[in-house]
């Protein structure tokens, strides 16, 4: 499990977030030994700086879209809770809005 998600973050986590986070994890020991030997002609400091960034975006976004994804889960909970409540049908179509975006 990567250090920037939960456990219970990871077992919801989608296969693409999954796959994000292991790319991350790779892309950094790719980096990390190919610096231990000193940077050589084809991997500059530059490039590595600019992959290692790239990298953390992506974590960062992953994340943000995973928080995304549970607000509107919570929405369309508690649209459903008020709609049951009120003994009729939630005016919010959760199935095909989505209520937060990155």
């Amino acid at each position: 499990v990567p250090k920037h998600l939960t456990e219970l973050q990871w077992e919801e986590a989608s296969i693409h977030q999954k796959g994000t986070a292991v790319e991350a994890v790779l892309g950094r020991l790719f980096l990390q030994i190919t610096f231990e030997k000193g940077p050589n002609d084809v991997m500059k400091a530059e490039l590595a700086k600019v992959a290692s960034d790239i990298l953390s975006a992506s974590e960062r976004y992953c994340c943000s879209e995973m928080a995304i994804r549970a607000a509107n889960e919570c929405v369309r909970r508690k649209a459903e809770s008020v709609g049951r409540k009120m003994g009729r049908q939630t005016t919010l179509d959760c199935e095909t809005e989505t209520v937060f975006r990155a």
